[in-house]
């Protein structure tokens, strides 16, 4: 249990600073008043009973003292503590529903600013569906842990002390006992219950999270899904996950409802027992009827808070793995940060990028890249390329510092790359990716995404020389088109196409080809290239990563990659008078293959 407890404080503490971030003084006020308020209903709930009494013992007198003006009062009294308490009770709840709402805003905003500034390699090794069904889960469970913290938990305990200190002073030590150990045996119970739960929650949670994370692979993938027929398959591995998932729901409802008739059953015992003793000293003449009808309020107003409690505990117990979800993607460290002060990347200047003995492997023990020396020269066209695995890729995301090198350095205009600051860097490049990601908006949007404050003219400059104009003149709604989640109303070649103009769009000082034309048609191809060569004669530098070499044979230099060093280096035409790699890579793309008879 205890390490239960320390979870579960662990969020208050996580959550409770943020209520000193509230910027504004009427929700700190607001904030104020729900707190005065607590303790006004925890004070109306312990006088109401005492009220009752009196008007009982008043009732029951009536005909004998014939004083009908204090039965009246007392009356009007009791009716007006009663409603007073369930406005005050409300209005606890109303005046901190918005301070909530901003304390939800500012944890989820920080989780989310978090979560987009960590690392590539967070997000690579990390299913995008579990980390959505996590941030959810965790943006229930806030409700459950401060409404039930502050609104039930620590005004029930109050209240129960309080109780149990007014039966003792006015009826002796055996009353006050009784409705404290009734809550000291429901609560242990309640925690003996919920322990018992707790593994089927975590088993619970996980198999929500696997199933909801399963649908989602499928619905991302469906286009694939539909190309191999696999739609039944699909079905039936969802089907299978839900069934696992009907199963570990059965056995957590099953376990909980049990809970919930064993604490009936404890409230039941303790009831009898305080209406059976001071029934008896009613009888006896020692109490009066108000006397009975007291002592037992006390227990029947405490029926209703100790299964709300119970609900409260479970929820909070329930919401407690969520929650420590959330805080653990805030324990996650970036593995790539800027340094104290980081140099700003100067966009006038020429660009001369150099790898330095750089070696990187995505894992510890296998290295995509080894030993890799090279210089991608200013204002020249540099490519790279290599068979399938050899780091073509992987270079492109070293420069962009997606990853740290394990080994080396990388140099932009003579200064490692780890000095820059990251925004400055980033600003510096423009890039086509071999796979190209879209957002669910507008084709503008995705467009002018690297330059939000494109004008009319560019952002159509752009898309006429990236072969187009014609493609969003036929669109429904021109640029405000939208796209589909990943771009999935677009062809493939039309995403790369839009992938062009957008990194056209944004003037880089250095553009990044990778694979930029691979979906094209030769026609089309064709054209963008020649828009491309264009481009890259403009001072700009350029480096294009390439399996078809008939689109870099005209670059300034060739690099090629060999087991994740460079093999050779030159031009299009040294490199075939080499007769190596290149050479052969080039032959067996443009010599003919013998016909088999």
């Amino acid at each position: 249990m205890s390490k239960n407890y320390k979870s579960f404080f662990q969020i208050i503490s996580f959550v409770f600073p943020y209520l000193y971030k509230i910027d504004t003084w009427k929700l700190r006020l607001s904030a104020l008043f729900s707190l005065f308020f607590i303790f006004a209903t925890i004070a109306i709930n312990l006088l109401t009973p005492i009220f009752f009494k009196h008007l009982v013992n008043s009732l029951e007198n009536f005909k004998e003292l014939g004083v009908s003006e204090s039965v009246f009062v007392l009356l009007c009294c009791y009716g007006g503590i009663w409603t007073l308490g369930q406005i005050t009770s409300q209005l606890r709840e109303l005046l901190m529903s918005k301070v909530f709402c901003r304390l939800l805003r500012k944890i989820l905003s920080d989780i989310s600013k978090h979560l987009i500034k960590l690392s590539m390699r967070f997000h690579t090794f990390k299913q995008t569906g579990s980390v959505l069904a996590a941030l959810t889960q965790a943006a229930d469970a806030l409700p459950s842990i401060v409404f039930g913290t502050f609104f039930w938990i620590f005004p029930v305990c109050l209240e129960i002390c309080l109780a149990s200190a007014i039966l003792t002073y006015s009826y002796g030590l055996m009353y006050g006992a009784i409705i404290f150990g009734l809550f000291i045996c429901y609560l242990i119970y309640t925690m003996h219950g919920t322990k018992k739960i707790l593994s089927l929650q975590k088993d619970l949670t996980q198999t929500r999270r696997n199933s909801f994370a399963k649908i989602t692979d499928t619905l991302i993938n469906i286009e694939t899904v539909k190309y191999f027929g696999k739609e039944d398959f699909e079905i039936q591995s969802n089907f299978s996950m839900f069934k696992k998932r009907e199963a570990a729901e059965g056995v957590f409802y099953e376990m909980v409802e049990f809970v919930h008739l064993v604490q009936g059953v404890i409230i039941g015992l303790g009831l009898m027992t305080t209406i059976s003793l001071s029934g008896l000293k009613v009888i006896n003449g020692q109490f009066s009827v108000g006397d009975f009808v007291m002592i037992n309020s006390y227990i029947l107003q405490f029926v209703g808070p100790f299964m709300v409690l119970s609900k409260i505990i479970r929820d909070i117990r329930k919401s407690i793995p969520n929650m420590q979800i959330a805080m653990s993607i805030l324990d996650q460290k970036p593995e790539v940060v800027e340094i104290q002060n980081p140099v700003i990347a100067n966009p006038d200047e020429e660009l001369l990028i150099e790898f330095k003995n750089v070696r990187f492997g995505y894992f510890d023990d296998a290295d995509i890249i080894t030993n890799l020396s090279c210089k991608i020269e200013p204002n020249k066209m540099t490519a790279i390329v290599g068979s399938t695995g050899a780091g073509k890729s992987t270079i492109t995301k070293l420069l962009y510092r997606f990853y740290d090198v394990t080994a080396g350095e990388i140099l932009v205009n003579g200064k490692n790359i780890k000095n820059y600051s990251l925004q400055s860097l980033h600003d510096l490049f423009g890039i086509v990716p071999q796979i190209v990601a879209m957002f669910n908006d507008t084709f503008r949007y995705n467009l002018t995404y690297g330059k939000p404050d494109a004008t009319e003219e560019e952002v159509w400059e752009a898309i006429k020389i990236a072969q187009l104009e014609q493609f969003v003149h036929s669109l429904p709604h021109g640029l405000e088109s939208k796209v589909g989640e990943q771009g999935i109303r677009l062809s493939g070649g039309e995403r790369q196409r839009l992938a062009i103009a957008r990194a056209i769009l944004r003037k880089p000082k250095l553009f990044v080809f990778d694979e930029a034309t691979s979906a094209l048609d030769a026609k089309t191809e064709r054209c963008i290239q020649k828009s491309l060569n264009e481009i890259s004669n403009n001072n700009v530098t350029t480096i294009v990563i390439a399996h078809r070499l008939s689109t870099i044979s005209n670059a300034d230099k060739i690099i090629v990659l060999n087991d994740g060093s460079v093999a050779e280096v030159g031009n299009h035409n040294e490199l075939l008078e080499k007769n190596g790699i290149y050479a052969a890579l080039w032959n067996s793309q443009f010599t003919p293959k013998e016909e088999i008879a």
